[in-house]
């Protein structure tokens, strides 16, 4: 089934943004930049995901002062993660009920106001400010992705929707690594405080841009929003999700393709210094292959997607991520390891890029919202249980089994992603 006839299968209308809109159906970086709406809303989530990780970095500066405590560190990302577990899908129904842009625009409002309550902490009894905080983004941001991810495809034609979803990913992890760099020394520099306040401006930012994209209209809902009118639409997205067999298998594969990063992250720099004598600057060499890797897989996007199908593209680029990863076991040297890291990222770019874009492509834009914050739960969840699991894992066995376990696992991902493409046809 080609990619047209499952966006009719699944109730979407056929893709006429390109002409309506002007476009021409080029799927370069350069052609998909000079889509202003594209460019405001790529600029914006730069800003906003660098100006996420001063606030971060702020708050673990602030508890490791306050506390020291490895336990109450941890908190702080369980803060921000936990919320999308109850109010996912229920999220998910507001983005498909409301007006998108505003509710990304006033979600990036309330986020830049909440991100500034750590400023009336005076003593060290007030550090509950800090978790309070921490939730309040939680909640915010399960409203925002969702919305964000479902506009993209009303914004950029059929044929860049792929490359957006890579750019996307680009801004995510170059934000990232930037803010947390520019992060650091300003923390240092400043002290934490300083740095909820760039936080908050980059919000305010982000929302500027927002402002600045133009969205097509879509229908409005007619049916008010009752409990039981919201529960029935939760019910539905559920549904949907349910009975789509490869959306479901996407979605599953999605949150396997977090365990490899994850694991990396968590316990990259122990096992530099442990088993390579690496310090904490080798590993930071390491993060910005990572990056580098993201910027070469962004740059093939438009040239293997040309070349190859989706599928296929997206289960090799997840067990090129997987050997990458068992690569750091199998072959144990600090030369080995960035080039690995370079994999990963080219490797994670291509397949989340992937990954969102076949599920934008199965799913109708009246369902959409509720789709996308079900993939932003499983994310959320399983990033959070893989770094926890990784933790542990790490103390009770070692690393380098971590990396080939979670390494074997990606592969599998890929490998599963591919199942139903090669299964012979019968009849």
């Amino acid at each position: 089934m080609t990619w047209r006839k499952a966006d009719e299968a699944a109730g979407a209308p056929p893709d006429r943004r390109a002409s309506a809109l002007g476009r021409q159906p080029d799927s370069s970086i350069k052609a998909l930049l000079a889509n202003r709406n594209f460019a405001a809303l790529f600029v914006g989530q730069t800003m906003s995901q660098a100006g996420d990780q001063f606030v971060l970095i702020a708050a673990l500066s602030l508890i490791n002062q306050v506390l020291d405590s490895q336990l109450a560190l941890a908190g702080i990302a369980m803060a921000l993660s936990l919320p999308r577990l109850p109010l996912s899908l229920f999220a998910g129904v507001a983005v498909d009920r409301w007006n998108r842009k505003h509710l990304m625009i006033a979600a990036d409002l309330l986020r830049g106001a909440v991100v500034l309550l750590p400023l009336l902490i005076r003593r060290p009894e007030q550090i509950w400010i800090l978790y309070l905080t921490a939730v309040g983004l939680g909640v915010l941001t399960t409203f925002f992705e969702p919305a964000r991810n479902a506009v993209i495809p009303n914004i950029v034609s059929e044929e860049q929707l792929f490359l957006a979803n890579g750019m996307v990913q680009v801004s995510f992890i170059v934000g990232t690594i930037a803010g947390a760099a520019a992060a650091g020394f300003a923390v240092d520099a400043f002290g934490p405080f300083y740095a909820f306040a760039v936080d908050s401006a980059t919000f305010a930012f982000s929302a500027a841009a927002i402002a600045l994209v133009t969205v097509p209209k879509r229908p409005a809902q007619r049916s008010r929003a009752t409990a039981q009118e919201l529960w029935r639409q939760l019910k539905e997205g559920v549904h949907f999700i349910r009975f789509n067999g490869m959306l479901l298998r996407i979605m599953v594969v999605t949150a396997i393709a977090a365990l490899g990063l994850s694991a990396l992250m968590i316990l990259g720099i122990g096992y530099l210094e442990r088993d390579l004598g690496v310090g904490a600057s080798g590993f930071g060499v390491v993060v910005a292959a990572v990056g580098v890797g993201v910027a070469l897989g962004a740059a093939a996007v438009r040239w293997l997607v040309q070349r190859v199908s989706l599928l296929t593209l997206v289960g090799g680029c997840l067990g090129l991520v997987g050997l990458a990863i068992m690569s750091f076991t199998l072959l144990p040297y600090y030369e080995t390891v960035v080039l690995g890291a370079v994999l990963v990222g080219i490797g994670v770019v291509i397949a989340r890029a992937g990954l969102a874009t076949m599920t934008q492509k199965l799913t109708p834009d009246r369902m959409r919202g509720r789709v996308e914050s079900a993939v932003n739960m499983i994310i959320g969840v399983s990033s959070v249980g893989a770094q926890g699991a990784s933790g542990v894992l790490g103390e009770l066995l070692s690393a380098q089994i971590v990396f080939l376990g979670a390494g074997a696992i990606t592969a599998a991902a890929g490998a599963a992603i591919l199942w139903p493409h090669r299964r012979p046809r019968t009849g």
